[in-house]
């Protein structure tokens, strides 16, 4: 059960990684677009700037499951590679209990806590000029960090 909600998150994180991987192409066309309507046309848009905040946030968060389901993240464990398997599996099991559990109720609780408030006060983006709203993203924002992180500590055991 367990290797298959794996395998379904891993597959998911790839193939949605590979897909926002040309948002960046989208991401270049609207600073592009922006870039000639305000310095050739001397007409800058109002939905530009919210346009490449939200595009380059999913692509942050796209990739950052991506490079943990392809194991691409650049590791600092030369220490911790020279030991035997089973006591690699006693640090990790130690260090799950350690860091993982602490960092997943706070992110439970305050995550909730974070998009409950954004929900209630409908909040809109302060850096933008269009004030768009942003409670929905807040949400997204906390289940995808949960998810991701509890995938990634299946994995290890």
């Amino acid at each position: 059960m367990m290797e298959t909600f794996i395998k379904f998150a891993d597959t998911l994180s790839t193939s949605m990684g590979k897909a926002f991987s040309w948002c960046i192409v989208i991401l270049m066309g609207g600073t592009v677009y922006e870039v000639v309507m305000a310095y050739v046309f001397n007409k800058p848009t109002l939905w530009n700037f919210d346009f490449s905040m939200q595009m380059y946030g999913a692509i942050l968060m796209m990739s950052g499951a991506y490079c943990l389901a392809t194991e691409a993240h650049v590791r600092g464990d030369v220490i911790y590679r020279l030991f035997k398997q089973r006591t690699q599996a006693w640090i990790d099991l130690v260090l799950y209990f350690v860091f993982f559990f602490p960092g997943v109720v706070a992110l439970a609780f305050y995550g909730y806590e974070y998009a409950a408030i954004a929900w209630k006060i409908k909040e809109t983006s302060w850096s933008s000029p269009a004030q768009i709203q942003i409670y929905m993203v807040k949400s997204y924002d906390t289940c995808c960090r949960y998810i991701v992180s509890y995938s990634r500590n299946c994995r290890s055991f």
